[in-house]
This record gives structure tokens, sequence and C-alpha cells, in this order.
């Protein structure tokens, strides 16, 4: 007899004690931008949201890879698999949504233009794009349609880089302290 598979029923091993607090406060930061956005001029310190959002995303990311580091089971394959799994799905769903809609509603130059950013989107390098043609807060910022990429492109290079930093910092740190002890024990013969 075939059992049924449950997907809810799976359960991942953290590396990490959950801290419900640390949730509320996403949370909280989340909060922060929608209500900027719908309401500027009442929430207009709303965009400490994306700042409180990504100081917290680096702290459980880095406190996440060195808890690894130190127990020798960091996997920096398991590492990007993960965060592929986890952004990329939905990325390219709006990606494709964006093409398709694009191709019906944007003039020629518009639909060049968008590729563009959806080509820049997809390999997380939207932020230097953008950085380029209009500023945040500029009138022409609105006909950016993907112009809150930005801040998923700063998540993602910081996702590829900081691991190979703490990577390269953690074999440093080791290599020191061996020739440290090595040191100590030839000055104490």
């Amino acid at each position: 007899m075939l059992k049924k598979l449950n997907i809810f029923d799976v359960h991942i091993q953290h590396s990490l004690i959950y801290n419900p607090y640390l949730d509320g406060l996403r949370g909280f930061s989340i909060l922060l931008v929608v209500l900027f956005h719908f309401f500027p001029e009442i929430f207009s310190f709303g965009f400490i949201g994306v700042d409180i959002f990504f100081l917290l995303s680096g702290y459980l990311i880095t406190n996440i890879i060195l808890s690894k580091l130190e127990n020798k089971k960091f996997s920096i394959k398991e590492f990007y698999r993960n965060r592929i799994r986890r952004l990329l799905p939905a990325l390219i769903v709006l990606l494709i949504f964006l093409i398709i809609f694009g191709f019906f509603f944007f003039f020629p130059s518009e639909y060049k233009n968008l590729g563009k950013h959806i080509k820049a989107s997809s390999l997380y390098y939207e932020n230097f794009i953008l950085i380029k043609e209009v500023g945040y807060w500029d009138i022409n910022a609105i006909k950016k349609p993907l112009l809150y990429l930005w801040s998923l492109s700063i998540e993602e290079q910081f996702y590829i880089f900081w691991p190979l930093y703490l990577i390269v910092l953690s074999k440093i740190r080791r290599i020191f302290f061996t020739v440290l002890v090595r040191v100590f024990k030839k000055s104490k013969k």
C-alpha cells in the first residue's frame, strides 16, 4: 500500500535556535516599508525597515555560517542551493510575467529597456543598473517596474560573497593559531 506523502511533514534541521522576536522584528521592518509606500507623508521614516531587514538577515546568515564553520559542517554548495530554492522561483515567476506583460503593453523601446532590467535582475546586479539611470526618489522612478529589486540584488550579492569571505577568514584564523601554537611550543623548549 502506498503511503500518502505530505510535504508539510518535512522537518528541516536549523543551525540556530528559533527566536520568535527576530521574526517579529522582521515583520515590523516589512510593515514599516509597506506603510511608507502607502502613506509616505505619515511614515516618512518607514524606509528604515529596509535597513532593519538587512541587518537581521546579515546577523542570521553570519551566525548560521560561523556556527557551521566551527562545527566543520558548512557546505558552500548547500548554502547556495538553499538560497536559490528560497528566492529564485518567485523571481522567475515575476520576470516571466513582466516579459509577457511588457510584450503586450510596452512600446518597443520600453520593452528593450525592460529586457535589460530583466537580465540585470535575474543576475542580481539590478542595483548597479538602476543607480546609473534613476534615483530612488526621482519622479521617473515610477517608470521602472523592477525598481524594488535593487534590495534583492544587494541581498544576493551579500549571499554570494559573504560566505566566501567568512570561509577565507576562518582558514586564515586556523592557520594563524596553528602557527602561534607552534611558535609558542618551540619557545618553551
